[in-house]
């Protein structure tokens, strides 16, 4: 055995830049899964141990006031069958702001963060006491910068009065700071009435904790029991735990998911390079095989020798990045855990990590096995025999093209060598097709997330928000008047009960000629008339209702009929909204109120500048923004790059190891060149011309490859949001990027080969031919 561990270090140190690629080639598959798994493993236990220690509520309940009474509320406990309750607490709305910066917040008045369902673990500072205080969550505060003793103004009452945080809490029972959920605040009982406005709507809450872990379908029933036991309308929405849940884990399972489909891609094109790799050694050393098989090397030990050549790089590649992806993986659980008040706790998984490395280490050692066998079966005689003379290997038709062509001697010879071994070549392109593909998947996820974002407020270049010290008739005269001004849309929300679906439907009525907006339509078409409306795939899934047909909805205890005219993409309350005309709503809500408007501008006006001449008219009641941002989006699009940088390296890696093993093979051939007057350069050009054939091959078929992960994984991502993707949207790689694709395909390609090709131009010709 110490004959071919001697043999196997000898090769390793001799061939330093082929071991070099194959860790290099581990060190990223193994780092990309390794994230994956740590996720997987970890994203669900904070907020599980979290809510658990919070008692937090599995169904949280907003009750109408002038429908039902406070004191008939707590009754409704035993009537659904929960366990125990907390509420009712009034809830309201405030509008607050620090310096230029607003935020719309949702008031609770509440004594004390104790309590038998929700409680409230005050982090910092202390409860609100007073009608000058103020509690927030610690998320909202680390992410706007209004911590403990911060001032701000209540920019939603004509007098804005100032309110000072007393306190940061951790509230279980909302999702992370950069949701749209985490909008909460908390004030003592007395000064509820006074920070939410006289005229203001409220509404009841109650918090329900039922026993175990109830499933969506206990809930659902609760909902539905509510309903009938009080008076209708009553009800004015709900959530659930299990919806904060998914929010809390949204993005650590995508991100998961992505990573670990990527690794399990990059370790099967890491499985074709060592093929290639043992494949080419085997071919180029044939000499080497039959002199060990004459000193008494057996079959089984020829064998070792080349799978344990691969085993040790790959072992070390392993070390480092099973380690480094685990410490990568802790950013976004340590947000998680951050985000429910636990302690960032770093874990270190030793099962997992084992089980990756044994198994990455058994897919290297079969890859291994197999060309090796063949070095194991040779005779002695034979393999000196065909080791005496140059190598030997297919002439590619590639070759007959260029002279055709009438392309330089160097091109000539290069093309003649892309497929000079198929197998080689073959695993080459599927390497460089890997890379391309997922660039153009990055490319794609990109245009994707615009569209994501732009079904939050369509193609409206600004969004203004008002408070409730601003008028609707203001705020309309104000924006209207502005000179940049194409088209103002009003938009308010409500919500509407919807046959088939628990949860009330967040419903947006508009007011104004909405169709300018273009909201990403699927199949249909956008409303254009009274009792006409569109929803995303969810509602017609949930409600069985097809285009063309009539829903009818509730409003409180009136019915509302709306013709279903389109389905349109919409990221809303994942899928479960509904759109609408302002006359279709209006006659049942009389409250109906606006208080966001979208502006379409006129040609040539720049959005920031618009957005300072509105806000600046009334910056304490109006807020106005000229973009939408989501973490969520933020961050896949981060992974699609990082995964098309791995692959990237992973295909100039595999295609530098082939370019190696072809200048190992032909070294005879290359001093021969040398000696009849090739130049370096001329000898540089020629493995370059060798390589960007591959990448053109490699970028022609990952084009295409990876238009269709970009429908297939944009489709699913939607779907999780309950979404079909626009047609336009599953075409998201303009044509005019497709030759951009293809010299990048090339360009990795020989950048990957510029070190063989430094290899080649140094070759020696007295070396060489006197060794022949």
């Amino acid at each position: 055995m110490s004959g071919v561990l001697a043999k196997c270090l000898g090769d390793l140190r001799r061939h330093r830049l082929q071991a070099g690629a194959v860790a290099l080639i581990l060190f990223l598959a193994s780092a990309t899964g390794m994230i994956a798994l740590s996720l997987m493993g970890q994203s669900a236990d904070p907020f599980d141990q979290a809510f658990a220690a919070q008692r937090g509520a599995h169904l949280m309940a907003w009750f109408d006031p002038t429908r039902v009474s406070a004191g008939q509320l707590p009754a409704t406990t035993a009537e659904i069958g929960a366990t125990a309750s907390a509420g009712p607490f009034p809830t309201g709305s405030v509008e607050l702001a620090s310096g230029t910066e607003k935020y719309s917040l949702d008031l609770v008045g509440q004594p004390s963060p104790e309590g038998a369902v929700g409680q409230l673990r005050v982090f910092s500072g202390r409860w609100s006491e007073g009608p000058g205080e103020i509690v927030v969550t610690r998320s909202f505060a680390q992410l706007n910068g209004v911590g403990v003793g911060a001032r701000l103004r209540v920019v939603s009452l004509p007098q804005t009065p100032w309110v000072t945080v007393s306190g940061e809490v951790i509230d279980i029972d909302e999702g992370p700071a950069d949701s749209v959920l985490q909008t909460t605040a908390w004030v003592s009982p007395g000064a509820f009435q006074t920070l939410n406005g006289p005229g203001n709507s409220a509404s009841y809450l109650m918090l329900y904790r039922f026993r175990g872990s109830p499933s969506q379908a206990r809930l659902d029933g609760a909902v539905t029991a509510l309903r009938q036991d009080l008076p209708g309308g009553a009800l004015s929405s709900t959530t659930t735990y299990l919806q904060t849940r998914t929010i809390y884990q949204l993005t650590g399972s995508f991100v998961a998911i992505a990573l670990l489909g990527f690794s399990i891609f990059a370790v099967a094109v890491a499985a074709l390079v060592v093929v290639n790799v043992v494949a080419g050694t085997v071919l180029a050393s044939y000499r080497e095989i039959g002199v060990m098989k004459a000193v008494g090397f057996t079959p089984g030990q020829t064998v070792a020798v080349y799978v344990l050549e691969m085993l040790v790089p790959a072992f070390f590649g392993c070390l480092v990045g099973i380690p480094a992806g685990v410490l990568l993986s802790q950013p976004l659980v340590s947000g998680t855990a951050g985000a429910v008040g636990l302690a960032a706790q770093f874990s270190w998984p030793a099962g997992t990590a084992a089980i990756a490395l044994a198994s990455l280490l058994l897919i290297v050692g079969l890859a291994s096995l197999l060309p090796a066998l063949r070095a194991g079966r040779l005779r002695p005689a034979e393999a000196i025999r065909r080791g005496t003379g140059p190598a030997r290997g297919r002439s590619s038709r590639l070759a007959t093209v260029a002279g055709w062509l009438r392309l330089p001697r160097p091109m000539t010879l290069g093309s003649r060598d892309a497929f000079a071994r198929p197998l080689r070549g073959l695993f080459t392109v599927i390497a460089i097709v890997a890379g391309v593909a997922t660039a153009v998947y990055a490319v794609g996820l990109e245009v994707q997330m615009g569209w994501e974002t732009g079904a939050l407020g369509g193609t409206a270049a600004v969004a203004v928000t008002r408070t409730d010290a601003y008028s609707d008739a203001q705020t309309s005269a104000l924006l209207s008047g502005e000179p940049g001004t194409a088209v103002v849309v009003a938009e308010a929300d409500t919500d509407l009960t919807v046959p088939g679906i628990a949860e009330p439907v967040s419903t947006t009525a508009f007011r104004g000629d909405s169709a300018r907006l273009s909201y990403p339509m699927v199949t249909g078409r956008w409303f254009s008339a009274p009792g006409e409306a569109v929803a995303p795939k969810a509602i017609f899934d949930a409600t069985h209702v097809r285009i063309g047909q009539v829903l009818t909805v509730w409003d409180g205890g009136t019915p509302v009929r709306l013709t279903m005219v389109g389905e349109v993409f919409s990221v809303v309350g994942f899928g479960q909204a509904l759109f609408t005309d302002w006359p279709t709503l209006a006659p049942v809500s009389p409250g109906l109120q606006p208080f966001t408007y979208a502006v379409v501008l006129r040609s040539g006006v720049r959005p920031a500048a618009y957005a300072g001449a509105v806000e600046s008219v009334q910056p304490e009641f109006l807020s106005v923004s000229t973009g939408t941002q989501f973490a969520l989006l933020n961050t896949l699009g981060g992974v699609g790059w990082m995964l098309a940088f791995i692959l990237l390296a992973v295909a100039a890696t595999a295609t530098f190891s082939a370019m190696l093993l072809t200048v190992r093979e032909r070294r005879h051939d290359l001093a021969t060149l040398k000696a009849l007057g090739m130049t370096p350069y001329q000898l540089v050009a020629m493995v370059a011309t060798t390589a960007a054939l591959l990448g053109l091959i490699g970028g022609v078929i990952g084009i295409p490859a990876g238009l269709a992960m970009t429908r297939v994984l944009g489709s699913a991502m939607a779907s999780q949001a309950g979404n079909d993707l626009p047609p336009a949207a599953t075409n998201a790689v303009g044509a005019w990027m497709m030759p951009l694709f293809l010299l990048g395909g090339m360009a990795v390609a020989i950048l990957g080969s510029l070190l063989a090709a430094r290899s080649a131009a140094r070759t020696s010709v007295a070396t060489v031919l006197h060794g022949e």
